[in-house]
Order: C-alpha cells, then sequence, then structure tokens
C-alpha cells in the first residue's frame, strides 16, 4: 500500500502499513459518550421553558431571563460537543494501522496538527455499531470532564469506520505476530447492553 505524503517520516523503521481510512461521515454519538449527550437534551427543554416564560413576562423578571439564557448556553455548549464538535474532528481525522501501532493524524483548519499513537496492545476492543459501522478502541482517555468528582474516560480510536470488520481481521492478525499470547476477543456483549 502506497504512503500518503503527509505520513513519510512518522513510521518506523522496518514498519509496514497495513491499513488506512477515514470515519464515515454524519452525526455520530460515541458510546462512551452518550451518557454526557443525554444528560444536555433536559438542560436545553428546562432552558427553553425558561426563555418562553420569562419573554412571556419579560418586564417583571430580567433575572429569569438571565439564568435561562445561562443555562440553555451550558447545556448547548455540552451537546454542541458531543455532537457537532466530535462530527467536526472525525471529518479532518485520518487513521493508519501498521503492523506495530495504530496512528490517528487529526488536522483540524487553524490549528496544529496532532498524531496520537497506540501501541497494539491486548486491551484493543471492537464495538459494532450500527448501518454496518464499528469501531476498534485503543484505549480510554481521560479528556478533563469530572461529575460528581470522578473523572469520565472517553474512547478513542479508528472511530466509526464502514470496513471495521475487515480492519479488526487486520489488527488480529498483527497482534498474532506479537510477542505476547493471544489477541483480544470482540466485545459483542457491551455494544447490545447500551
Amino acid at each position: 500500500m502506497s504512503v500518503h505524503p503527509a505520513w513519510a517520516g512518522i513510521l518506523r523503521e522496518g514498519e509496514t502499513i497495513l491499513w488506512q481510512g477515514r470515519p464515515a461521515p454524519g452525526l455520530h454519538v460515541d458510546r462512551s459518550r452518550r451518557h454526557t449527550f443525554w444528560m444536555s437534551i433536559p438542560f436545553m427543554l428546562i432552558s427553553l421553558g425558561l426563555l418562553v416564560g420569562g419573554i412571556v413576562m419579560i418586564f417583571e423578571t430580567v433575572l429569569l431571563l438571565l439564568f435561562a439564557l445561562f443555562f440553555g448556553a451550558i447545556s448547548l455548549m455540552i451537546f454542541g460537543q458531543t455532537t457537532f464538535w466530535r462530527m467536526w474532528v472525525r471529518r479532518h481525522t485520518q487513521y493508519t494501522l501498521t503492523d506495530q501501532r495504530a496512528i490517528l493524524g487529526i488536522s483540524l483548519p487553524w490549528m496544529r496538527r496532532r498524531l496520537k499513537t497506540f501501541d497494539l496492545t491486548r486491551d484493543v476492543a471492537f464495538e459494532p455499531g450500527q448501518n454496518g459501522l464499528g469501531s476498534i478502541i485503543f484505549e480510554h482517555e481521560d479528556q478533563g470532564v469530572e461529575i460528581n468528582d470522578v473523572p469520565q474516560y472517553y474512547a478513542v480510536g479508528f472511530m466509526h469506520i464502514a470496513d471495521a470488520d475487515a480492519v479488526w481481521q487486520k489488527v488480529q492478525g498483527a497482534l498474532q505476530r506479537q510477542p505476547f499470547a493471544s489477541p483480544p476477543t470482540r466485545n459483542d456483549t457491551e455494544a447490545g447492553a447500551r
């Protein structure tokens, strides 16, 4: 497989590319972010109700309107981060699987390019999705979000790829050539439970 010019100098000596791809287009909410997504909807509805109530009696209470606007802004920010921001990031993400590691290249406009690399280990998980899409998870990372002083960890990997089954087979093949014993197993039970 030929190497995209943007990947020149990134591969290790003797490392070969097994697959390159991009996330499927469209709006997808990651499994690890669904609780945050669903939590934002009631807050948006409450703020909408407060805004409507405040507009009805606009001259009686400006404080109610300010509270509703603040409440609405926070809930819209949470909703936007879990949906549209993630879609924007995926749109500018390139995935590469080699025989030694997985590489995520993120090149957002007006921002510095970033590479995230993950050595292939037995901790890799497969999450089948709907409409033939699936995700291969390499780790869960803390992104600074805490609920009740408990850090929330979000999945990182090849998210929402169209040929996830074929890529998963390539990951298993690469893991079988690694020095440790057995490759990871497919995680179908977790996908059905959420």
